[in-house]
């Protein structure tokens, strides 16, 4: 993977990024991105999920033209974390 490439993470209820890279653009400290290089796996960490943060998240990858994939999260009980995270082209959701 390109250096110059960007995953992002938006939450659609409000249209608001969350993260880009690794870097966090939300006052909720409950979101972050996470990344282990060399690997070119990006995971959405939302640490104790609540039944407000159910909805549409979208995965972007930097590239021309822009790849995006969509998540439908839908928090029914509690837990401690939920991670969303890109691999390969697939977006998964880990309990």
């Amino acid at each position: 993977m390109l250096d110059y490439i960007l995953v992002s993470w938006v939450r659609h209820r409000d249209i608001h990024l969350l993260t880009v890279g690794r870097y966090t653009y939300t006052g909720d400290q409950r979101f972050r991105s996470i990344n282990q290089p060399p690997s070119e796996d990006w995971t959405l960490q939302i640490k104790y999920p609540q039944i407000r943060d159910s909805g549409i998240y979208e995965c972007q990858i930097s590239t021309t033209p822009h790849i995006s994939q969509y998540i439908h999260l839908q928090v029914v009980g509690e837990c401690n974390h939920v991670k969303l995270y890109h691999h390969h082209g697939i977006t998964r959701i880990v309990l």
